[in-house]
């Protein structure tokens, strides 16, 4: 897991990407993987591309292999915010009920 940034970054390169994604498939697998995906997220010392390409591939994770729900907009509010390494969100329940998130991402 170690070298996790360096395979994200390789991701992002034609030339390197094919390979980069068959090695994330591979580690994808491995416990704690999207623990330590979060890690390198919420590391500001780390690469800004690694970041960006870890939030990008915990997106796609949670896209493929969870299963389709309602969930609230304070989770979505949360997960928007992990995804973001800059910019604002807020949510806020409509005259509906419906709870919506709204924002802006810098990333």
């Amino acid at each position: 897991m170690a070298d996790l940034p360096n395979i994200l970054v390789a991701s992002l390169k034609p030339d390197t990407r094919k390979e980069a994604e068959k090695a994330l498939t591979v580690i994808s697998n491995q416990p704690g993987f999207l623990g330590g995906l979060l890690q390198l997220i919420l590391n500001s010392s780390q690469d800004r591309s690694a970041r960006l390409a870890a939030s990008i591939y915990l997106k796609n994770v949670a896209k493929t292999r969870w299963e389709e729900v309602c969930l609230p907009a304070s989770f979505m509010f949360f997960v928007f915010n992990l995804g973001c390494i800059g910019g604002s969100t807020s949510f806020r329940t409509g005259q509906d009920g419906v709870e919506r998130t709204t924002g802006t991402c810098y990333a």
